[in-house]
């Protein structure tokens, strides 16, 4: 009986073993498809948070080209003389301002309309930017031309490219053609940016849930693991106690064997 008994224990002892290896295993598995999991999403969500973000700069860029190309005489004269003395440079600026810092005060870094003036510059003609700051960008301003803005004035269609780092930061930009309603003559780009900044902004809570939620995962796995371990070890002390109960009991009846027999 006690041998059966012994053999019955033993065989738990090794079956849970088993099963905690087997477990080792399923946690690894598990966490390692979590985070694969948790980049998919992220990635996902953030090409989506992109996308909506280029989306909104391509409908504010839109929204100036409209009404630049309302009056094309008086922007044209512009664009030759900069001359920001004029009420049209004024009402223009003032608009441009107006769009940055009303409604897309969060949505948006940067409002600009511009003027490619070689094969690698550009001019600035009405810009959003703050004066006095590192981010003010005057009529007249010449800049490098990104790829992106080459792609702009190459292609003279709307634009939304990648993230870019340049002195203004690291941003992605839209730009949108103005043309001539007299004639459809191409004339500038209405530029419309969106930092890292806005963007790491939208993205930091979903990182921060995901890390949390595997966090919690691996958190739940560590605990059940070492409890299986913990059941383990008593089931070794159980079987070992078994095992020395048994050879004590063996060891008993060859006592009584050998007395009986001698005499």
């Amino acid at each position: 009986m006690a041998t059966t008994h012994e053999t019955t224990v033993t065989s738990f002892a090794t079956s849970k073993k088993r099963s905690g290896r087997l477990y080792l295993l399923l946690c690894i598995v598990l966490i390692c498809a979590t985070i694969a999991f948790g980049a998919v999403v992220y990635t996902s969500i953030g090409q989506q948070v992109k996308q909506q973000m280029g989306d909104k700069c391509l409908g504010i860029a839109s929204s100036i080209a409209a009404v630049l190309e309302q009056d094309p005489e008086s922007f044209r004269y512009f664009i030759d003389t900069l001359d920001t003395s004029t009420e049209y440079y004024q009402r223009m600026q003032a608009l441009v301002e107006e769009v940055r810092w009303g409604k897309n005060r969060d949505n948006i870094a940067f409002l600009y309309v511009e003027n490619r003036v070689s094969e690698t510059d550009m001019v600035h003609l009405f810009a959003n930017t703050i004066p006095n700051t590192d981010h003010y960008a005057t009529a007249g301003l010449v800049n490098p031309l990104t790829p992106t803005r080459t792609l702009a004035y190459e292609t003279q269609q709307p634009v939304v490219g990648d993230w870019v780092t340049t002195e203004w930061g690291t941003l992605l930009s839209a730009y949108v053609p103005v043309f001539d309603s007299r004639n459809g003559e191409f004339m500038a780009i209405v530029g419309c940016d969106v930092s890292d900044v806005q963007y790491r902004e939208v993205m930091s809570p979903l990182l921060t849930l995901l890390l949390g939620g595997l966090a919690l995962i691996i958190a739940l796995m560590v605990f059940l693991f070492f409890r299986l371990n913990r059941e383990n070890r008593l089931l070794e002390e159980l079987n070992e106690m078994t095992r020395s109960a048994a050879d004590a009991k063996s060891n008993f009846l060859a006592s009584m064997s050998h007395e009986m027999r001698t005499p």
